[in-house]
């Protein structure tokens, strides 16, 4: 009894095999970052939402005190300051 020898199915297999172990790995990765990921957005948008509170607080009081038509710093002040704070948050910086 002759055998034919086809390994080009083996291949196939293996190349299959190791697919399935790199999907596997990823959505494992995924999932366990996740986690950390959404904790440190809701971090940033917490930190964001202080900071445009604090900041929208302060330019209420400076335009009440000034009797002055012009704001300086304005909207784009209270933007800047939330995003610095938001990404000292996100960088460990408290």
């Amino acid at each position: 009894m002759t055998l034919i020898k086809n390994n080009r199915g083996q291949g196939m297999t293996e190349y299959l095999v190791l697919l399935m172990l790199v999907a596997v790995a990823s959505i494992s990765t995924v999932v366990g970052l996740g986690g950390t990921i959404r904790a440190k957005i809701k971090e940033a948008k917490d930190q964001i939402n202080k900071q445009v509170t604090a900041n929208i607080e302060s330019e209420k009081g400076q335009s009440s005190d000034s009797s002055s038509s012009g704001s300086s710093g304005g909207l784009s002040g209270v933007i800047n300051g939330a995003v610095g704070g938001a990404l000292g948050a996100l960088s460990g910086d408290k």
